[in-house]
This record gives structure tokens, C-alpha cells and sequence, in this order.
């Protein structure tokens, strides 16, 4: 009896050990991927940028140097690689894709134009190339050098900013220097010409240091707009080639406002004043004001037109002045119809009584 009862809860046991590891085996069969496994299909669906070489290191560069390079790539993927963009670090630096579709199996480059600037030493400049690769989605790249100076020019931009149209006015005049810091530059041609027949570069002298002096002048002929120049430096130097300085200036109507203050005398918390400005300038048809503004925000300011096309009426109201301020000073700024002038303005100036 005893024999019976023993044998019958070993077969109970052997079916329970039968039962857990059938139970495991389909467990782990739910949890297992497919033959398919999914990681490598979402890997294998991916077009995948694929470039030798990363990083280009041109050796010794000079400053103010033009300087090309080329990064080459493929499509190592199994779907169409997608450029989005390629940007750089700083505008020195300007990169062009041959393409921006690439097939799997095809090749494209990207050329590199840097315009060496900053000071002599090692120096890197960073990019990425932005695309739909699944595992490289911002892809690093850079092109660098070990800067040298052959050349030395002062200033590297040049800005005349706003100047009125048929004015002798001083500020159309700029002085760049130009200084030979190795014995090829100093045995080299250098010519200076620029961009625009509106850009003027008289003929060098030498200072005392013997740096070459050149004087950049804005023709009086120039007509309104907004001017992006060059000035042009030319060398026998292969090494240098080519130098662009960039020259900015714009040329505005020869328009005004007359009186260019508004002396407004004594005033008190709430009181409003009137004056009246006058448009004046080039033509027979002076721009008209749309409206008005001030730098003070304790002054509103209102704008009236009047019976004569070119005169205004200006309503000043002196709100929240403080205890123990003296004085209310500040610029008023009238928004023309012009589209080469459009604002104009001037300074106002009151005792607080």
C-alpha cells in the first residue's frame, strides 16, 4: 500500500517538473523575436551617410586665404539618403552639396570654401551635415589648418554706414593699411581695386613703418540704395591668391526734418505741448509722416497734419514725472512712406517746473 501511494505522487512530481518547463518553453517562445528580428529591419530600412574621411587638415595656411576642400560620401544604406542642410560654425566657412538626394550605392561631395580668418596657430572649423540617416542624424565634420601671416590688413570690414544722397559729408572717406610681415610679401605685386565703380581706392603711399596706405572713398555720384562691396587685394603671391575686405555703406534721400531739437521750455506732470516740424529735402513731393514714437516712455506723442503738405503738427504729453527730476530729454522718431528713408528723427529737450 505504502509502495502504491509513493509511486503515485512521483508520476504526481514528474507531471508538475513536465508542465513548468512546457510553460517556459512557450514563454520564451512568445517573448523571442521572429525570424525576422525587427531591430535589423529598422536597421536595414535606414540610408546610412557613409565619409572616409571626416576631418581635413590642409597643413600651413595663410591668413586672409581662400581655401577649398572636398568631403566625399556615399549612400551605404538600402534606402534614399536625404540632405537636409549642411551648416558651418561661423560664415567663414560655406559648404555645397553636389546633391541633396543620394540613392543607395551612389556617391555625392561636399565642397568647402573657409576664408582663413582670426590669429596665427592650429585652428578647426566645425560643421554638420544634417540628413535622414537613422544612426547619424547630425554628422560631424571639419576642415582646419595651422595658420601664418603674410599679410596684415586694417581693418578686415569696412562699414560707412548711412550717408544722405549728393552730401560732402566727411564720413565717405576710410583709411585701410596694408603690412608685408614675410620676405615673399614683401618682394611681392599688390594691387587694390574693388567691386563697385562707386567704391574709390586712390593710389598707396607708405607710412613711416613702411606698412601701405590706401584711402577708400564713396564716389558723390552714387545713388540711393544699399551698397555690399568689396574692396579687392591682388597678389603674385600663389599661396594668398585673392583678398576681399567687405564694404558696407547705405545711400538715403537727402530728407529731413526741420527744427532737427524741439526745444519745448518748461512743462508740468500731464500738460501737453504742440510744436510743429517741417519736411524738407530733395524733390517736390517730400515723404510723408505715418506716425511717431518716443524713446521716453513717461511721454505719449501724437502726430496731426496741418494745411501745407510738408509740416506736421507734434502733441507732446508729459505723464508720471517724479519728484526732484529736473529735466525730460529724449528722440523722437517719425515713420516716412519712403521706402530709402523710412524714419526720421530728432531730439527733444524740457524743464520740469
Amino acid at each position: 500500500m505504502f509502495a502504491a501511494v509513493l509511486k503515485q505522487i512521483k508520476i504526481m512530481a514528474l507531471c508538475c517538473v513536465l508542465l513548468s518547463a512546457t510553460a517556459s518553453l512557450i514563454l520564451a517562445e512568445g517573448m523571442e523575436p521572429s525570424s525576422t528580428d525587427q531591430g535589423d529591419v529598422s536597421v536595414s530600412k535606414c540610408p546610412t551617410i557613409s565619409i572616409p574621411k571626416k576631418d581635413i587638415h590642409l597643413g600651413r595656411v595663410p591668413l586672409l586665404s581662400m581655401q577649398t576642400a572636398t568631403f566625399h560620401f556615399s549612400n551605404t544604406g538600402t534606402t534614399t539618403l536625404i540632405i537636409d542642410n549642411v551648416q558651418a560654425s561661423c560664415g567663414c566657412t560655406v559648404l555645397t552639396p553636389s546633391k541633396m538626394r543620394i540613392d543607395p550605392g551612389e556617391k555625392g561631395e561636399i565642397k568647402v570654401r573657409w576664408t582663413v580668418e582670426g590669429k596665427a596657430g592650429t585652428t578647426r572649423k566645425m560643421a554638420k551635415i544634417y540628413s535622414n540617416d537613422c544612426e547619424n542624424p547630425e554628422l560631424p565634420i571639419s576642415i582646419g589648418g595651422e595658420i601664418y601671416e603674410m599679410l596684415e590688413v586694417y581693418p578686415l570690414a569696412v562699414s560707412f554706414g548711412e550717408m544722405r544722397v549728393r552730401s560732402q559729408d566727411l564720413n565717405r572717406t576710410r583709411v585701410m593699411q596694408i603690412s608685408r610681415l614675410t620676405d615673399d610679401a614683401k618682394e611681392a605685386d599688390i594691387e587694390v581695386t574693388s567691386t563697385s565703380k562707386y567704391l574709390l581706392i586712390e593710389e598707396n603711399t607708405e607710412d613711416a613703418w613702411g606698412n601701405q596706405v590706401y584711402v577708400v572713398n564713396i564716389a558723390d555720384t552714387v545713388p540711393v540704395g544699399k551698397y555690399d562691396e568689396k574692396v579687392i587685394i591682388r597678389t603674385n603671391l600663389q599661396e594668398l591668391g585673392e583678398i576681399g575686405i567687405p564694404v558696407y555703406f547705405q545711400i538715403v534721400p537727402d530728407i529731413r526734418l526741420v527744427p532737427g531739437a524741439l526745444f519745448l521750455g518748461f512743462v508740468q506732470d500731464g500738460e501737453t505741448l504742440e510744436k510743429e516740424v517741417r519736411v524738407v529735402g530733395e524733390g517736390n513731393s517730400p515723404p510723408e509722416l505715418t506716425s511717431v514714437s518716443s524713446t521716453d516712455d513717461g511721454v505719449t506723442v501724437a502726430l496731426a497734419e496741418t494745411d501745407e503738405p510738408d509740416k506736421y503738427k507734434v502733441m507732446l504729453t508729459f505723464n508720471g514725472l517724479k519728484e526732484g527730476e529736473k529735466k525730460k530729454e529724449g528722440r523722437l522718431t517719425f515713420e516716412t512712406d519712403n521706402p530709402h528713408r523710412t524714419t526720421l528723427t530728432v531730439s527733444y529737450f524740457a524743464r520740469i517746473k
